[in-house]
């Protein structure tokens, strides 16, 4: 690597001269010579220290003017040196720095279509020799650290397509209703016959109640039949009553008083027609 030169560096060291610690000590043993605790409150005493907190203020004043104006030299040199860093230096290597990223980039998106064009190339390899019609080469996840792991990550996709088919074709009657559902389910075998034996289980269960709902029907329809015969019977028995013939009898009877006023008493609770004479 080239050996940079020593753009930076400082030729003379600043030196500041300050008296902090002394002025310090000197500002609080002057506020601590005012006893401000124990001060009495008169307006002696107010008017003391509204002088004392003036005169600290104009002093802190003037000693933050020079501090500032300290700083403003120390940093002239800085500032100028700062801005000329900035645009020659700082700019040239950001820059620099883009123009290496975008060729960077160039040479991955390279890398990366060249190994997706072997990983479909690959593909094609197997498909030729045993298809099973349902794979597409974008909803494979591919590593595609290197060739090695893009074959074996296209294998293991292919077999476990082909094992399912295999098993699909084990399911008999429910064989196509198991491949739509293992479709829709983007060839998750798994889910897909869990939600086979999950129809299958609401599909049994209405047949059922359709069979017991139907078995209810027919048994009421028979007991209506029963219940409808019974009543045409009773009919039929009460219009044998109503159409009996009626007769006239003539009887000659001899009794007491007492007889025949029981005689009577029957022939009213039954309903008999008479005439007496």
């Amino acid at each position: 690597m080239t050996q940079l030169p020593d753009v930076i560096r400082i030729t003379e060291v600043p030196t500041i001269r300050s008296s902090v610690d002394e002025l310090a000590l000197v500002v609080k043993k002057r506020i601590a010579e005012l006893r401000i605790e124990e001060i009495e409150p008169t307006e002696e005493n107010k008017k003391l220290l509204k002088a004392t907190r003036a005169n600290l203020n104009k002093e802190i004043k003037n000693y933050e003017e020079q501090r500032k104006k300290i700083k403003e030299i120390l940093l002239k040199d800085y500032n100028v040196f700062e801005e000329e860093y900035k645009k020659k230096i700082k700019a040239l290597y950001e820059e620099t720095d883009k123009i290496l990223k975008e060729a960077i980039d160039k040479i991955q998106r390279e890398q990366d279509q060249e190994l997706k064009d072997y990983a479909l190339e690959y593909l094609n390899e197997r498909l030729a020799v045993n298809d099973p019609g349902v794979i597409e080469f974008d909803k494979i996840k591919i590593n595609y650290a290197n060739k090695k792991q893009i074959r074996l990550s296209i294998d293991n996709y292919i077999d476990d397509i082909l094992k399912s088919l295999n098993i699909i074709k084990t399911y008999g009657e429910n064989e196509g209703r198991l491949y739509a559902i293992w479709l829709r389910t983007n060839f998750n075998l798994v889910e897909a016959i869990t939600q086979l034996n999950n129809d299958i289980a609401v599909e049994k269960q209405l047949e059922r109640e359709i069979k017991e709902r139907e078995a209810r029907e027919a048994l009421a329809r028979e007991m209506y039949k029963v219940e409808e015969i019974t009543t045409t019977e009773e009919a039929e028995e009460d219009l044998v009553i109503e159409v009996e013939e009626v007769s006239n009898y003539s009887l000659t009877i001899k009794a007491t008083p007492s007889q025949l006023e029981k005689l009577l008493e029957f022939l009213l609770t039954n309903d008999y027609d008479y005439d007496l004479e």
